[in-house]
């Protein structure tokens, strides 16, 4: 992991000259730092792979068993009697009157 990790600074430090000769004016150097940045990124990304297999390579720490809880069984309920709901306080609807014009014949 130190190999790559001085392989990124070079990187870094070579994306540094060709940012600042763009910024000079100096087209040249566009593909230069692009192709700089994209080493940055797949080196970085091997890092991080690199870090992952190093940290599960590191012994865990041991536990203490866990005592086994004493679970008391919950009082049964009573059944609860089954009570009627109540109706609604609301009116009923009164119906429309009908009104015939004609009577038939």
């Amino acid at each position: 992991m130190d190999e790559q990790f001085a392989a990124l600074k070079a990187h870094l430090a070579t994306a540094e000259q060709e940012y600042l000769s763009l910024k000079s004016g100096r087209k040249a150097a566009a593909p230069k730092f692009r192709k700089a940045l994209m080493n940055i990124k797949v080196g970085s990304h091997g890092m991080r792979a690199g870090a992952t297999a190093y940290v599960r390579e590191l012994p865990t720490k041991s536990r203490k068993a866990a005592e086994p809880k004493v679970v008391e069984p919950e009082p049964a309920e009573e059944p609860v009697c089954a009570i009627k709901p109540e109706k609604s306080k609301r009116a009923p609807r009164k119906k429309k009157p009908v009104i015939l014009d004609t009577l038939p014949e």
